[in-house]
């Protein structure tokens, strides 16, 4: 890969020699374990998450910028979505084998955005919540600060797909998507 900030590496499912990694310089696929990586992407913008659907590795998941991309070739192409999408900087994704149909977005731009929600493997995305700003300092969301350029994730729980976690500086849950 080069010189390359790595946001994230997921293993193929099946295969420990296939790795995928969303850098700094787009994504890029190794089919050896390593020894040598392909790019991807077909630009060499900074990726930051990437995420397999639950159960079908062909399907892949990945973020670039506050934008939202998909393969339905294990990584080997990649198609932009828009539907459902709204404005941000960056964005992480969160994936559970409870339904593997399920696929949340955090969005943020400089502050909170949104969490997204597809049901239909990311083809499409409704927004589920806008407030309060959960990105914020404070333990309420009041505020109109942030660290989202920095600290951000987000995880769906893996038996109840409508149980999700998201963090920034404080953690929080949501028990209806």
């Amino acid at each position: 890969m080069g010189n390359m900030t790595v946001g994230m590496f997921i293993m193929h499912p099946a295969d420990p020699n296939i790795i995928l990694a969303a850098t700094s310089g787009g994504i890029y696929k190794t089919l050896n374990g390593g020894s040598s990586w392909t790019r991807k992407s077909s630009n060499t913008s900074s990726y930051k998450d990437i995420k397999f659907k639950p159960g079908d590795p062909t399907i892949v998941y990945a973020t670039e910028n506050g934008k939202f991309y998909r393969s339905t070739n294990s990584g080997d192409t990649w198609t932009q979505i828009t539907s459902g999408i709204i404005s941000g900087t960056r964005m992480v994704i969160g994936v559970t084998p409870a339904n593997s149909s399920y696929v949340y977005l955090m969005q943020t731009n400089g502050t909170f955005s949104g969490v997204l929600r597809s049901i239909d493997s990311g083809l499409n995305f409704t927004t589920q919540s806008t407030t309060p700003n959960i990105m914020d300092y404070s333990c309420n969301g009041s505020g109109t600060a942030s660290q989202a350029w920095y600290d951000l994730c987000i995880a769906a729980d893996p038996t109840n797909a409508n149980t999700i976690y998201l963090g920034g500086v404080n953690i929080w849950k949501s028990t209806n998507g």
